[in-house]
């Protein structure tokens, strides 16, 4: 039938298996395939399910072409290895990797949004407040990144994925990443990998990388963020290579006047021609962020608002480098048909590069970095392992570490998937209680309802029969007649105080909880904004609350979670001191 798309058309030249059902594509291993999502130089990327768990993946496979290519088929398992090696949060998760029928396939979450290049480029505006916040998330990704011996190469807004809806950074693509037994350069030798315009000087040169050439490169990601242009760019490949090995930059508060002069100071030293001038690790970048974002604002300044990204469907079209011919400018979600370079060519560029390289260096006599960049201390090149402050309240497998209270069971409590689920519907047992104690903490988790009302919470429990003080989820069904039903509503603490602020998102979307005490104080967060704050120093309160929560003073005592109506759903559940 005139034109009529084939099934071995609309897959990229990927041989499937037979479909489990009249609409799929075909099949992958134990994956139904449902169609493709994105393409890249490499690789295609299917939209896929998992049968048995019920859930979307995205299904990375290598093109056909590609497979009798040694090289090619390392680097396509070189980015399974290295995203199974990190577990965070801001990196994307890897769910299996395996072949089928001689073709390596990669399971992916399956991630809403779009790239912080599509973002930037669709021209949403972002406050100074939401820009370091992103800043703090790309750099926690790479900083889990290096702690497990992992440089990416290839740090730049294509590969930094903004999840709808929350806008939860995750850093993606990692198919040029160098993993610990690889050479210092993990490539051909006198070859160039990554991007021109964001990779570092010693990338762009073919020597050796550590985790401080991945800095450079969040360098220009942060300076591209905050300024709205790349420090470094040429009419071509060739001069933006030119210009990052030999140029300074122009210091990113002449750039962008607005941003704070410590900021400017942090992104002038991660952009020193010198990875002996950069900061020392990912941890560092982490530290001074945190430590700009919590400088008071200005009248000016607006508060902290979370981003808001739309639940588009997903394209994952960034996933895949096209390497040395790729450019720093704006490009779009689906890649022009790349045209191979003859090979005269690339030879006749390597020569020049290198024989431009060496005349610079004879003639500028070695000089290193901008005078922005220099003033700023050198900071030890042997930073200490990093301890994550956080200890898990939840493994993710079952109940170990909760108990149910009193005379009640943990019948209504299940897990399953990684997630802690509680249901009326199950039985008796509101109430499970951490056989840990704590006083001054700071509790974090994820929780989502899964309808309307109910009548759940985090309790901070005392001791003995003490009801504890509860932070409220849900809209409560059964508020008290003798007081304001105000403060029962959901993020209030419960019977004392309304929330100021309401922040939750649907029935069935995740949300981020945190709840810090300090001594008389309870603060509540709730998707990166604050929603209730109360400070027990008042002696009528204080005496009330010594008795109904001793931990608020000093003292010890569990943390509950609470379902008495409604379906409630908890994970990533963790506290530090």
């Amino acid at each position: 039938m005139a034109g009529k798309t084939t099934k071995l058309e609309t897959t990229a030249g990927v041989v499937l298996g037979p479909p489990q059902k009249s609409t799929d594509l075909g099949s992958l291993g134990p994956y139904r395939v449902i169609r493709v999502i994105g393409k890249g130089g490499m690789g295609v990327v299917f939209l896929g399910v998992d049968p048995k768990l019920r859930r979307k993946v995205a299904l990375k496979v290598m093109l056909p072409k590609y497979l009798a290519k040694p090289q090619a088929r390392d680097r396509f398992l070189r980015e399974a290895r290295a995203l199974a090696a990190v577990e965070n949060d801001h990196v994307v998760p890897i769910y299996q990797v395996d072949e089928e029928g001689g073709t390596p396939y990669i399971a992916l979450k399956y991630l809403q949004g779009s790239t912080l290049e599509d973002y930037l480029c669709s021209g949403n505006k972002l406050s100074l407040a939401q820009m370091l916040h992103l800043a703090r998330e790309v750099a926690t990704g790479l900083q889990a990144a290096h702690e497990h011996n992992v440089i990416h190469r290839d740090i730049k807004p294509n590969n930094i994925w903004l999840e709808a809806p929350e806008g939860r950074v995750r850093l993606i693509d990692f198919g040029l990443a160098r993993l610990p037994a690889q050479s210092p350069t993990g490539t051909i030798e006198g070859s160039i990998v990554g991007t021109p315009a964001y990779m570092s000087p010693e990338q762009a040169r073919g020597g050796e990388v550590d985790a401080r050439s991945d800095l450079f490169s969040l360098g220009g990601v942060l300076y591209r963020l905050f300024a709205g242009v790349v420090p470094f760019k040429g009419d071509s490949a060739l001069n933006t290579v030119v210009a990052l090995t030999t140029v300074p930059h122009v210091p990113l508060i002449v750039a962008a006047p607005h941003v704070p002069e410590a900021l400017s100071r942090l992104v002038d030293a991660m952009l020193a021609k010198d990875p002996a001038e950069r900061p020392a690790s990912a941890r560092d970048v982490v530290k001074e962020l945190k430590r700009i974002e919590s400088r008071p604002r200005t009248a000016e300044q607006p508060a902290f608002v979370a981003l808001a990204i739309t639940e588009t469907d997903n394209t994952w079209a960034a996933l895949e480098t096209d390497g040395p011919g790729t450019t720093g400018g704006h490009t779009s979600r689906t890649p022009l048909p790349r045209r191979e370079m003859p090979v005269w060519l690339w030879v006749a560029g390597a020569v020049a590069l290198a024989v431009l390289v060496v005349l610079v260096a004879i003639y500028s006599g070695g000089s290193k970095t901008p005078a922005s960049a220099a003033e700023v201390p050198k900071r030890s090149t042997n930073p200490k392992p990093v301890v994550d402050p956080y200890t898990p309240l939840f493994n993710g497998k079952d109940l170990t570490g909760w108990v149910p209270f009193k005379e009640q069971t943990t019948k209504r409590w299940i897990v399953a998937d990684g997630v802690l689920a509680a249901s009326p519907d199950n039985g008796p047992g509101e109430y499970l209680i951490s056989e840990g104690q704590y006083g001054e903490f700071e509790l974090r988790l994820d929780y989502r309802l899964l309808g309307p009302g109910g009548d759940a919470g985090i309790v901070l429990f005392a001791t003995g029969n003490s009801p504890g003080l509860e932070i409220q989820l849900g809209e409560v069904s059964r508020p008290n007649p003798f007081q304001n039903a105000a403060k029962f509503g959901h993020g209030s603490i419960f019977g004392i105080q309304p929330a100021f602020a309401h922040t939750a998102n649907p029935p069935g979307q995740w949300n981020t909880l945190t709840i810090v005490v300090r001594n008389s104080r309870v603060s509540v967060e709730e998707n990166r904004q604050a929603i209730n704050e109360r400070d027990f120093s008042d002696s009528a309160e204080r005496k009330m609350f010594r008795e109904r929560h001793p931990g608020l003073f000093g003292g010890q005592a569990p943390i509950s979670l609470q379902c008495r109506a409604g379906n409630i759903e908890f994970r990533n559940i963790r506290i530090r001191d």
